[in-house]
């Protein structure tokens, strides 16, 4: 990225890992992979180096997203009892038939 460039260094690509993943503009690599690396410690130099398409103000962008995005968890589902008599079907519940027979 060039000193103040206005493009976000990080970018959702639907071509790219499905566009589920947040990735550095003009690459494939996951932001939040090279921000762990950042967070565990790894020397800049080293992180380069794994990644070299990066840049050391890519890297810097990638920790900036990852802080100001933070991954969430999808929410869960609340778990269903299911009534004495039916069964659970696709979120819903239905009787069972009766057999008065």
């Amino acid at each position: 990225m060039a000193q103040g460039d206005p493009r976000p260094a990080v970018v959702i690509d639907t071509g790219i890992l499905g566009g589920r993943e947040p990735v550095l503009r003009g690459t494939r690599v996951p932001a939040r992979d090279v921000a762990a690396a950042v967070r565990h410690g790894l020397p800049m130099e080293e992180i380069l180096q794994d990644y070299p398409s990066l840049t050391a103000e890519m890297v810097e962008e990638a920790v900036r997203y990852v802080a100001a995005e933070p991954l969430r968890d999808r929410p869960q589902a609340p778990s269903a009892a299911v009534p004495a008599g039916g069964r659970l079907v696709r979120r819903g519940f239905v009787p069972h038939a009766r057999d008065d027979g």
